[in-house]
């Protein structure tokens, strides 16, 4: 063999030591066990609990109840939809606000930026006993 030949032989085998040490190395920290975190211990104020009674009126003079009362509404549900044409959707303007399902059928806002306002002060049967409203100026 040739000084040149034996020469890049040698150069060789030491740059796979090399890669083969650092390969141990970064095996051996990604494998190594981490120290147990402490665990977290989560004060609750009684404030923050909120136990109430459930209130599924059946008729329209379960509803009449309602008037004037301090009503709790959960909004976490709700979700913005975006107009869609073409296979794309129009993500820069929300097309309004998914309020809700009913079974299959989805009720949404009719605009975007649409309140809901609760309840409503004239209650006629067949209609809803919610309002909707818009931010005006």
């Amino acid at each position: 063999m040739t000084t040149g030949k034996r020469t890049a032989i040698g150069i060789t085998l030491a740059l796979l030591l090399a890669l083969a040490i650092r390969v141990e190395v970064i095996h051996h920290d990604r494998n190594a066990s981490a120290p147990a975190a402490p665990a977290a211990t989560a004060t609750v104020d009684p404030d923050e609990v909120v136990f109430l009674k459930q209130q599924r009126p059946s008729s329209l003079a379960d509803v009449k109840q309602l008037i004037g009362a301090t009503v709790w509404v959960s909004a976490g549900g709700q979700l913005d939809y975006y107009p869609c044409a073409g296979h794309r959707a129009n993500y820069a303007h929300s097309a309004g606000t998914l309020l809700g399902a009913d079974g299959g059928r989805e009720i949404r806002t009719p605009y975007p930026d649409c309140v809901l306002i609760m309840p409503s002060r004239r209650l006629i049967p067949g209609q809803t006993a919610v309002r909707l409203g818009r931010y005006t100026g």
